[in-house]
């Protein structure tokens, strides 16, 4: 087999996982205990107007201190949810969006990553995300 084989099976195998339908409290359940302490919360728009669940496109923006992640990196992705993960310590914070306040869009330490928005529904951002994560080598 060859290593393209492998990073399409890889692809797919991410695909899938997304397509699971995960909600943030397993995730969040599962990074409590490995990565950071928070919780899940509803999202509570500041703004009225703003639309609960966030779904459609926005803005991946990197926090100061995660610049040179390897991984995320700034751009526009796929949201599709009606809660977030909110933390304890923001040090594992790599990027967040802003949908009547600011959420978490990523977190992430070691050799761990999660993500708030779609990979897989995200197009060019989206496989560019997949690509690098398949090349990191943390």
């Amino acid at each position: 087999m060859s290593e393209i084989d492998d990073r399409e099976r890889a692809i797919e195998a991410m695909v899938f996982a997304s397509d699971e339908a995960l909600d943030a409290r397993q995730i969040a359940g599962r990074f409590h205990d490995e990565l950071t302490p928070g919780e899940v919360r509803a999202i509570k728009p500041i703004d009225a107007s703003v639309k609960v669940p966030h779904m459609g496109w926005n803005d991946v923006a990197l926090t100061p201190h995660a610049q040179s992640d390897p991984v995320i990196e700034m751009g526009e992705a796929y949201f599709l949810h009606s809660y977030h993960f909110h933390v304890d310590n923001g040090r594992d914070v790599i990027a967040m969006t802003d949908h009547g306040g600011g959420l978490v869009a990523a977190v992430g330490r070691d050799n761990l990553l999660g993500v708030q928005f779609h990979p897989e529904k995200s197009q060019a951002y989206g496989l560019a995300l997949l690509e690098r994560f398949l090349a990191w080598r943390p």
